[in-house]
């Protein structure tokens, strides 16, 4: 501390006997004392009279800078190493119940699906998780309905290919050649039905497999027509008339699929019709709504019709309406239902003709 710049007032025991700031000005500087830099800072009163000058050497200064540097890195490694083993042990430990999972799925069998336990995971997983248990859901429901298929399908089978064998014995062991041309008449027609029969499942099996992308523009009046004269000697057979009402309109769908439909729908019609019975077909664009236009296919028979009670089970697989004799298989309408499903259609009952 100087006093008029003349006489120092104060000083530390290892201060420099001459001033630090050799021009007395105020603020930082660096400054040559007995050959060595230092830094230095003065400051004076509001008299201009006593003024304070502190500094150091350099060289302490980038030492302390050195040791402050070295204590602040050394302090951010094991801060970062301790953050490491926190965030590790808290990661690891939040998700033992995932690894649990993990293995309990490695675990499962082959058709287990059942639902993943979710009570003990994270909150973060497990919307994840409850995901996962709904696909689960409908493989599971998938894989049931594929198992009572089969063995739907299996005895289906089974019938008549059960009195196959037993109408073909009747013809090798009939000893009047009249017994042998009925067993032969039966035995063609049980070949007949089991045909229809594979034909339908195969048919089921491939529009279930298909995942179906109706985006093509069908004229289904023209499906609806070139499927019906498929069916006119069946129904000139049996003297039964088969009436068209069709008008040029289209759908969304995949063609095939719609035809299977239409072919279900009037073989049902007819086989169930009695002789010099008829059939209507009608195909027409509707407005269902002000400014909304769709198409109904219709297909109308005279036939003994569905009591009302029965009406809900119809399109279900395999299902016959009880006492309607053994000509049908119960796939028809059941297939019918899911191709217009899958087609975003509805389709509904009602009384049929007359």
């Amino acid at each position: 501390a100087w006093d008029r710049r003349e006489r120092v007032v104060m000083a530390s025991p290892d201060a420099p006997a001459e001033a630090l700031k050799p021009d007395f000005s105020d603020g930082f500087a660096e400054t040559v004392i007995n050959g060595e830099r230092w830094r230095v800072y003065a400051v004076s009163d509001a008299t201009g009279q006593l003024q304070v000058q502190v500094g150091k050497p350099k060289r302490v200064l980038l030492a302390d800078v050195h040791a402050w540097t070295q204590i602040s890195l050394i302090s951010a490694v094991l801060v970062l190493i301790l953050l490491k083993g926190a965030i590790w042990g808290v990661v690891h430990w939040s998700f033992r119940p995932v690894g649990a999972l993990r293995e309990a799925l490695r675990r499962r069998q082959p058709l287990d699906l059942q639902p993943l336990p979710v009570s003990t995971l994270p909150a973060e997983v497990r919307p994840l998780v409850e995901s996962f248990n709904g696909l689960l859901g409908q493989l599971d429901a998938t894989v049931q309905a594929e198992k009572r298929f089969i063995a739907d399908a299996a005895h289906e089978l089974r019938t008549p290919l059960a009195g196959l064998l037993a109408h073909a014995e009747l013809a090798a062991t009939a000893q009047r050649p009249e017994d042998r041309q009925a067993a032969l008449r039966r035995l063609t027609a049980g070949v007949k039905r089991s045909a229809r029969l594979s034909e339908q499942l195969l048919d089921l099996a491939r529009i279930d497999a298909s995942h179906l992308k109706p985006d093509d523009t069908v004229e289904l009046f023209e499906t609806v027509a070139l499927v019906t004269h498929d069916f006119e000697v069946v129904a000139c057979s049996r003297r039964q008339r088969i009436g068209l009402d069709l008008e040029p309109c289209s759908v969304h769908g995949q063609v095939d699929a719609l035809g299977v439909l239409v072919r279900n729908l009037i073989d049902n019609a007819l086989r169930y019709t009695p002789e010099g019975g008829r059939c209507e077909i009608s195909c027409r664009s509707i407005a269902s709504s002000p400014g909304d236009r769709r198409v109904r296919l219709r297909v109308a028979d005279n036939g003994p019709g569905v009591p009302e009670q029965e009406r809900h089970r119809i399109f279900d697989r395999f299902y016959r309406v009880p006492g309607t004799g053994g000509r049908g298989s119960g796939i028809g309408l059941s297939l019918v239902a899911r191709i217009a499903q899958l087609h975003g259609a509805t389709i509904g009952m009602d009384e049929g003709l007359d």
